[in-house]
This record gives C-alpha cells, structure tokens and sequence, in this order.
C-alpha cells in the first residue's frame, strides 16, 4: 500500500515482479480511462509507462482503479486508488477502500 503522489509506472512494475499485490492512492489530477465498468462501481484501466521504461520497451500495466468520496472536515474529498486485485466477488471495492483508511488510521496512530 502506498498514499498518494507515490505511484509510479516503475512502482507498480516493481512490485509485480516481485509477485506481489498493490493497492495505492494516486493524486486526484491523475486520470484514467474507463476500459471496462465493474459491478462493485470500480473500473479497469491501464498505467502507461514513462519514457524511459517505454524505450526499454515496457507496455501498459492494467489496473482496477477505485474512486470513492469520504467527508474530511465537512468537506468531501474524491479519493481514487489503483490496484491489480481485479476479483470483485474477493476484493469488493468497499473493503479495498476500508482497508486502505484502515492503515492509514494505524500510521496516523504511531506517530
């Protein structure tokens, strides 16, 4: 899990080579395409690589991306998050979206 304005074409490449999952927020000026409406109301996309892993000759990464809105002080703010756990009936998106804020509470808490 990582917070917004850590996200990387890199990153995501990194931690699938691993063989692992990701689940990270990304900036609000960050927008992605609608390839394909889920049920749980997330979609599926694609992160394109930058230029130099585009010379090296990566492709687009497909992602499942999860826009909710969360009141923060009276004012409600648009959260978005990309992950490569597509499965809807394992990973609904309200829960990929609880356990985001779920550790993020647990970060706030150790400080």
């Amino acid at each position: 899990m990582w917070d917004r304005g850590l996200h990387s074409f890199k990153m995501v490449h990194a931690v699938l080579k691993q063989k692992s999952h990701f689940l990270g927020r990304v900036p609000a000026h960050v927008k992605f395409e609608v390839v394909k409406a889920l049920d749980d109301g997330s979609y599926l996309s694609w992160i394109a690589p930058d230029g130099k892993s585009l010379k090296l000759g990566a492709t687009r990464i497909p992602v499942r991306v999860i826009e909710y809105i969360v009141e923060e002080d009276g004012v409600e703010k648009v959260y978005r998050l990309i992950t490569d756990l597509t499965d809807i009936a394992t990973f609904p998106a309200l829960l990929l979206a609880q356990e985001y804020h779920q550790r993020w509470e647990a970060e706030n808490t150790m400080e």
